[in-house]
């Protein structure tokens, strides 16, 4: 008859945390678990902000061009080829935050 060194035999102990347990308390596991939560949490709002700022940097610096030089950027709503420019860059910026908003939704 063989000694098994696992203190959780063969068979005796299967499911989701058996490889994760091998060898340490489930008191262990726990904590570490609750800490990776709380980290995940921590990066999803760091995330979440960046993403926010990011977002919000060309309406910044729009109204900062506008309030600096208006007849400069007046050109983009008064001439059909500025028309079209604000519509391919809302198109983009509306993709952009979608894959954003992909990127940090994540289930921990």
């Amino acid at each position: 008859m063989s000694y098994n060194n696992n203190i959780y035999g063969n068979a005796a102990f299967t499911g989701a945390y058996s490889g994760a347990l091998a060898g340490r308390a489930l008191t262990d596991a726990t904590a570490t678990d609750y800490v990776a939560v709380k980290n995940a949490a921590a990066l999803k709002t760091a995330a979440k902000a960046s993403a926010a700022i990011i977002a919000s940097l060309p309406f910044i610096v729009a109204i900062l061009t506008y309030l600096s030089s208006p007849r400069y950027i007046e050109l983009l709503w008064t001439m059909q080829a500025g028309k079209v420019a604000l519509a391919i860059s809302a198109v983009w910026m509306t993709f952009g935050v979608l894959v954003m908003r992909k990127m940090i939704n994540f289930d921990f």
